[in-house]
């Protein structure tokens, strides 16, 4: 049901798209986007599925939304709940947050007529390619601006889209929740002792995230005789067989698997080390974390990533999957804290161009371009 804000008059109407069910970085980039844009008095409605996480945060912060089913990527349901709230609340713009929303309001276009004035979100950094499928969902005349997440996947989709199509929108943080204290929490919960190195990474356990690479690093690592425990903090298919290989590999009982945690500002400072091994990666948002609770970066350098970690700067680059190398850099971190120190006050530096206010500030400057372009006065 839609919830029972009462709204005032604003200027500006913005539809949001959501389908994902659970909460990962989309999700939170849309609740960042969502709550600045109402300092702004832009009027905002969500379209989310029903029991999703996007729906307990709405019911939550009193966001306007619908809660449709959806059972597939091209579920009928949700397209059609699409026609009927463009209708009902005649945006001015429809921001599709995932790719499957993104779809599923060209379905909607499709079949049930509503006119569409509609912004992509593009977090991932695959080719789209050039068939004809891509080209109806990328290059349709209902879309007016593709937001790529970084400038790797700006490049990705230029080999697709039409480049004057793209806009680089950074994902953006909350400085202010990554300001918690610490409190010893996580290496209590795998009892490690205090003299103990700790390395991280927070992500899903998804095949993107490459931890198979990760697990191989910290047995190199271990190999080497450092004394360090590894922490994989965060849910996904794949956690069983981590666990599986993680024994195989010697290193079971070096390795913590903490599961979704919704304390990472506490939690996250403890780390010595932050090291994410993706083999593609839009951006990276948990590196933006770790830069704000300074604590170090190993990465490897997929997709948007070199765009965070400047190797040397702000960071140890590598490879993608060459576990050996990242190894030695997380070795490299912890051998030589002034190095470390460095990198750490330099990722704060750079922090300064990913703050969600600069995020939802760039997104909304886009909506109003599109509308000038199209001479619509908000």
């Amino acid at each position: 049901m839609v919830s029972q804000t009462v709204c005032l008059f604003f200027n500006m109407r913005v539809l949001h798209l959501s389908t994902a069910s659970t909460w990962r970085g989309g999700e939170q980039q849309l609740a960042y986007l969502l709550e600045e844009l109402r300092q702004e008095n832009v009027q905002q409605f969500v379209l989310c599925r029903k029991n999703s996480a996007m729906q307990a945060f709405c019911e939550e912060k009193g966001f306007r939304f619908f809660a449709a089913n959806k059972s597939s990527s091209i579920d009928p349901r949700y397209s059609r709940s699409c026609a009927v709230y463009v209708r009902r609340f005649e945006p001015h713009i429809v921001h599709a947050h995932d790719s499957h929303a993104h779809s599923l309001a060209l379905y909607s276009r499709l079949f049930w007529r509503p006119s569409l004035r509609l912004v992509v979100s593009r977090r991932v950094d695959f080719p789209v390619g050039n068939g004809l499928a891509a080209r109806w969902k990328y290059s349709n005349s209902e879309v007016r601006r593709i937001l790529c997440v970084s400038g790797a996947i700006q490049q990705v989709m230029s080999e697709s889209v039409d480049p004057s199509m793209l806009d680089v929108v950074y994902s953006g943080i909350d400085m202010q929740r990554m300001s918690a204290e610490p409190d010893g929490r996580l290496r209590k919960l795998a009892d490690v002792p205090p003299k103990t190195k700790l390395v991280g990474n927070v992500a899903a356990l998804a095949p993107h995230k490459d931890y198979p690479t990760f697990l191989k690093t910290a047995a190199a690592v271990v190999e080497s005789g450092k004394d360090v425990h590894f922490f994989i903090i965060g849910k996904g298919e794949l956690e069983d067989e981590m666990k599986y290989f993680a024994d195989n590999l010697g290193i079971g009982r070096r390795v913590a698997f903490c599961g979704f945690r919704d304390d990472i500002p506490t939690i996250l400072p403890e780390l010595d080390v932050f090291l994410i091994t993706s083999e593609t990666e839009g951006l990276g948002t948990s590196i933006l974390d770790a830069f704000a609770c300074e604590v170090p970066v190993v990465a490897t350098a997929a997709g948007g990533i070199p765009e965070l970690v400047i190797d040397n700067v702000t960071g140890l680059l590598c490879k993608v999957k060459h576990s050996t190398e990242l190894a030695k850099a997380i070795i490299a971190i912890l051998d030589k804290p002034k190095e470390a120190d460095l990198y750490t006050k330099n990722a704060l530096k750079h922090l300064e161009g990913f703050k969600r206010s600069a995020t939802a500030a760039k997104t909304l400057s886009i909506y109003r371009n599109i509308l000038k372009q199209e001479h619509i006065s908000v």
